[in-house]
C-alpha cells in the first residue's frame, strides 16, 4: 500500500511540474450534482502575458440536461518563484432542461412553475 501511495505522489508531482511551463493548457473538470457533470477547459496565450480560457460543460441524465459555455480573458502577473495570479472579465451562457420544462429567463408569471431547485420554468403544452 505504501508503494502505491508513493507512486501516486511521484506521478502527480511530475504532472504538476510539467504544467508550470506550459503555454497552452487543456483539462477536464468533474462536477457535482448541481453543476455540470463534466467540463472541458482550455487556456491559451494571447499577446504578452495574457490568456484566454474557454470552458464547455455538458450534463445529461436523471431528467436534467444542459450545457454551459464560459469565456474568460485573463491578465496574468508574476509574483515570485513561479507563483502568479490573474484577473479578468468573463461571460457565461447556459441552456438547460429539467423534466418537462425548459428554462426561459423572462415570461408571463401565470405560465411559470417552480421546480425543486427554486428555478422558474416555462410549462410545456
Amino acid at each position: 500500500m505504501k508503494k502505491i501511495v508513493l507512486l501516486l505522489i511521484v506521478v502527480a508531482g511530475s504532472f504538476l511540474s510539467s504544467q508550470l511551463y506550459s503555454q497552452t493548457n487543456l483539462g477536464v473538470r468533474i462536477g457535482g450534482w448541481q453543476g455540470y457533470g463534466a467540463e472541458v477547459s482550455y487556456q491559451g496565450p494571447i499577446g504578452d502575458g495574457n490568456r484566454l480560457e474557454a470552458d464547455l460543460g455538458i450534463r445529461s441524465g436523471d431528467g436534467y440536461s444542459g450545457f454551459s459555455l464560459v469565456g474568460i480573458y485573463q491578465w496574468t502577473f508574476a509574483l515570485e518563484d513561479g507563483f502568479g495570479w490573474y484577473v479578468g472579465p468573463g461571460a457565461s451562457l447556459g441552456v438547460w432542461s429539467y423534466d418537462d420544462a425548459v428554462s426561459i429567463p423572462l415570461s408571463e408569471p401565470k405560465k411559470l412553475k417552480r421546480n425543486s431547485y427554486g428555478l422558474f420554468l416555462l410549462k410545456k403544452k
